[in-house]
């Protein structure tokens, strides 16, 4: 199933050390559907409609944030989480290269108070994981070897998981390894060949 690594044991521990913690800091309210705001400004963006996407829902700042750049359906939006703190909660998309849309719910003000756009780092990767998660690991492309597609596509993916991605790490060469977390703080993480340009392999602790 996971290809050969050389991943440095320490750096490798320390890595999802750090993503545990972090993802430990939110006071987790993990939700099938979006947060009203949320969904009514992603909804406006949807359309087109500036002009839907009003005050009593959105901060001008966010509206701006969130129309700098157009939706379009090629980028196979999907509605992950919405996961709170204390003084908000904190709605995620993601895109067919599972680069992340997150919009913040301020619950003071009961509106979207800003919009970020995180890049998950390798478009490869990227694609074979969303392939995964809208059910067509095979309409992700040529991602990956066909071996990690075949096996990856037996593997069922489960929505109320909440995958969230959590960025690539290339400072142990020669691969690249790519990390996903979920409600459990369970992990997967891809493999991905540089030369080969393709993802070689899969694990995590969410396969142990």
């Amino acid at each position: 199933m996971h290809a050969p690594t050389r991943r440095n044991p320490n750096r490798t521990r320390a890595a999802v050390l750090g993503l545990l913690l972090a993802f430990g800091a939110l006071v987790v309210a993990a939700c099938e559907a979006p947060d009203p705001p949320a969904a009514k400004l992603f909804d406006a963006w949807k359309a087109g409609k500036p002009s839907q996407a009003t005050g009593e829902f959105t901060t001008y700042a966010a509206k701006q944030q969130i129309f700098s750049q157009a939706w379009t359906s090629t980028a196979q939006w999907a509605f992950v989480t919405c996961q709170g703190t204390a003084g908000a909660t904190y709605c995620t998309w993601v895109n067919r290269i599972e680069g992340r849309l997150i919009l913040r719910v301020d619950h003071s003000l009961n509106k979207v108070s800003s919009v970020q756009r995180i890049s998950l780092g390798n478009e490869s990767a990227g694609r074979l994981f969303h392939g995964w998660r809208i059910g067509n690991v095979e309409g992700s492309g040529g991602v990956a070897s066909p071996q990690v597609k075949a096996n990856l596509a037996k593997e069922t993916y489960k929505a109320s998981d909440h995958w969230l991605p959590q960025g690539c790490d290339s400072s142990n060469p020669p691969y690249v390894y790519c990390t996903w977390t979920n409600d459990a703080a369970k992990t997967i993480v891809f493999t991905f060949d540089p030369p080969f340009d393709w993802v070689v392999g899969y694990g995590g602790t969410y396969f142990s």
